[in-house]
């Protein structure tokens, strides 16, 4: 087969090929994870184990993007991002504090490192493919339906992440035709670096809409879309591995009615 950038699909040589750090050189420095040991591990919704992987972050990488995407725009939107990254992780500035123009650059940045994240990992390849090339080819949005979240903790660990397709259903009960729906045709992926937690989800449905928890969903991008929202009384906010894992399962939806 043919392999081809993920970003621009240009095909890819010998000459041209790149090995992307899908957390960036930087980041892994400033976080000082360079040699952190993970073992990304797959798992069907049931908790049944499907692969297992072990490497350091700084072998976690993504070898299906050229080098002129590598070194081009993926390289000044982490310039553009780094400075807004830094603050939020360090918690110089809070997520609210930031103009819609920043919001952006960083949904940007989140939805570029899940989509290499999901394609370098032992994981289910349930993002649509063309999420890559808009975002390489249209600089002013993300692809319909895509919703970017951002909230901030006190931290315990330096990095964590978590993917997977599993949605609550607030206040419906679901066939097993839509949860193989859901599985195979939406994604979610969190983030925790440092103090800043950020989630990127995908819910293409027209006959579902996303449910976020007020206060502690922050949207980044887009800056309004029809949604539920809910009280959540409590957060595990000094706890890094719960305050992921509630940040990224939080993300629920509801079938209209």
């Amino acid at each position: 087969m043919i392999r081809t950038c993920l970003f621009c699909e240009v095909e890819l040589t010998n000459s041209n090929k790149s090995n992307e750090h899908i957390i960036p050189q930087w980041l892994l420095d400033h976080l000082s994870i360079r040699e952190f040991e993970i073992d990304p591990t797959h798992m069907t919704p049931k908790g049944s184990v499907v692969s297992k992987r072990s490497h350091t972050l700084n072998n976690f990488l993504c070898g299906n993007v050229c080098q002129k995407c590598n070194g081009g725009w993926m390289s000044k939107l982490e310039v553009k991002a780094k400075p807004i990254l830094i603050d939020l992780i360090e918690g110089n500035k809070t997520v609210i504090e930031y103009e819609q123009i920043d919001r952006f650059t960083i949904a940007q940045w989140a939805l570029k490192t899940s989509l290499t994240l999901n394609s370098g990992s032992n994981f289910l390849k349930n993002i649509p493919r063309h999420h890559f090339h808009e975002l390489y080819s249209n600089k002013e949005k993300l692809p319909d339906n895509v919703t970017v979240l951002a909230q901030q903790h006190h931290n315990t660990e330096p990095f964590y992440w978590q993917q997977g397709a599993v949605w609550m259903i607030n206040g419906t009960e679901i066939t097993k035709v839509e949860e193989e729906r859901f599985l195979n045709e939406t994604y979610k992926v969190s983030l925790q670096l440092g103090k800043l937690l950020l989630n990127v989800n995908y819910l293409p449905f027209n006959d579902f809409l996303p449910v976020l928890w007020k206060g502690i969903h922050v949207p980044y991008f887009p800056k309004t879309r029809p949604c539920g929202w809910y009280e959540r009384k409590e957060f595990p906010w000094n706890d890094s591995i719960d305050a992921i894992v509630s940040f990224h399962m939080g993300v629920e939806a509801i079938k209209k009615e």
